[in-house]
């Protein structure tokens, strides 16, 4: 009990030093300052299992990926993927899929005419 109080006015006593917060990030990691939210062109190829799911193509550098996601995710042949990862090369660049890729892939390297920048996305003020 009392290593647990003393860690717990450790903890107390760091936060009232003011140790900064930890920034907010989004689900890929990346923060929100400054990042630009990316679409990813995508080819329909099919209809899934479910009447809402749809099955699309994606050109990556690797080969094409195919993944299953639902209709209202696809809004003018393509796909919401968030801000980039990473950029290697000046002209590729990493982003996270929505869903999974059938071949298990979460992340890809993909081409930057690829990416559209997101039509809606709210500016701070």
């Amino acid at each position: 009990m009392f290593t647990f109080c003393s860690y717990q006015f450790k903890i107390t006593a760091k936060m009232r030093t003011g140790i900064p917060k930890m920034p907010r990030v989004r689900r890929n990691g990346s923060d929100f300052r400054g990042a630009t939210f990316m679409r990813l062109k995508v080819q329909k190829i099919g209809n899934g299992l479910h009447p809402n799911e749809i099955v699309v193509k994606i050109e990556t550098l690797s080969g094409a990926e195919s993944l299953v996601l639902d209709k209202r995710s696809l809004d003018d042949s393509s796909i919401s993927v968030g801000a980039p990862l990473a950029r290697a090369n000046g002209s590729r660049l990493l982003v996270e899929l929505p869903q999974e890729a059938m071949s298990g892939a979460w992340r890809v390297w993909v081409k930057q005419s690829q990416l559209i920048p997101e039509k809606n996305e709210v500016q701070a003020a």
